[in-house]
């Protein structure tokens, strides 16, 4: 995995869709990926089963390819708050298995 250094501070950005394919992925790139690219450092992380990794709901950041002959399981969990119900300090989380 890795991710475009401080990028979470430029904010919700405005992003393209690409599905991979009818069973697979999606994406959502940035529509200004290559200029955001060439202003930030890219910073790879070598995780190992049972490691934890957080960040900001921003940050831009990708799946590399797996080198290994492993199945590779990723858990997501989603932090956010919820608008316009209640308490604003509320919270919710939404989680799913990739």
């Amino acid at each position: 995995m890795s991710s475009l250094e401080k990028t979470h501070k430029l904010g919700a950005l405005k992003c393209r869709y690409k599905k991979r394919g009818y069973n697979s992925y999606s994406d959502l790139i940035p529509n200004e990926i290559n200029e955001i690219k060439s202003k930030a450092d890219e910073i790879y992380y070598e995780l190992n089963i049972g490691d934890v990794l957080y960040f900001h709901k921003d940050l831009i950041h990708k799946s590399n390819f797996n080198n290994s002959n492993n199945c590779r399981s990723v858990g997501i969990g989603r932090f956010t708050q919820s608008f316009g119900k209640g308490d604003p300090t509320e919270r919710y989380l939404s989680s799913s298995f990739i």
